[in-house]
């Protein structure tokens, strides 16, 4: 697909953080039929499907799971970083942290694009946009919200799904914004690299692949 026309000109280099695992392929992904799953996937299901599933001939939502996110720009994989002491879940491309995450599951409703990820590994938590969060903090992502309190800032929307050999960009209504990879933030070793709800176009820094 392409990926728009607006270009980061105006951005600093980026500085990498630590290289990350390799992106997945398709093959890597699984994904789960309808009923299949464990209670959090089905219930990530539901919260995808809402009314859509009143005709008769309408399916569930397709899931996967161990999902790798990968940034196009940043060419490193998304990593929830469970074991980060300032921003616990922040997802980041490339990592300094132990204890997280490069696995996520997905559920994406086809007709609507309506897109939840839950991050993998210990803790299980959906990603979330923390819209409440103040200045260039405002849209930072988080794997931090438990399944069974799936609400708006968990839910996303997705050009493509997982799987389909295909960019994605990743879009919160919550925020208004599209997710970027934040390549400006080199000298800032909080921010470098982290994904953040925090553009109104779609360019090169928005670009997915999963």
């Amino acid at each position: 697909m392409s990926t728009g026309a607006v270009a980061h000109v105006a951005h600093a280099a980026p500085l990498t953080v630590v290289t990350g695992n390799i992106a997945a392929t398709p093959s890597q992904a699984r994904l789960v039929p309808p009923g299949a799953g464990s209670a959090q996937v089905e219930r990530m299901r539901q919260a995808v499907d809402g009314p859509r599933l009143a005709a008769a001939d309408d399916l569930p939502s397709p899931c996967w799971t161990n999902v790798q996110i990968t940034s196009e720009a940043a060419n490193h994989a998304v990593f929830a970083e469970y074991g980060n002491p300032l921003d616990p879940g922040v997802l980041r491309a490339g990592t300094k942290y132990s204890g997280g995450s490069w696995g996520f599951t997905v559920c994406r409703n086809p007709d609507n694009w309506d897109t939840v990820i839950q991050a993998e590994g210990p803790q299980t938590l959906m990603v979330a946009a923390e819209v409440a969060y103040p200045g260039t903090n405002r849209g930072l992502l988080r794997a931090r919200t438990p399944y069974s309190a799936i609400g708006p800032w968990e839910h996303f929307t997705t050009i493509n799904p997982p799987w389909s050999n295909k960019d994605t960009w990743i879009f919160s209504p919550s925020a208004g914004k599209y997710v970027s990879v934040q390549l400006d933030y080199g000298s800032d070793p909080r921010h470098a690299n982290t994904l953040r709800a925090r553009l109104g176009s779609v360019g090169p820094w928005e670009t997915f692949s999963w």
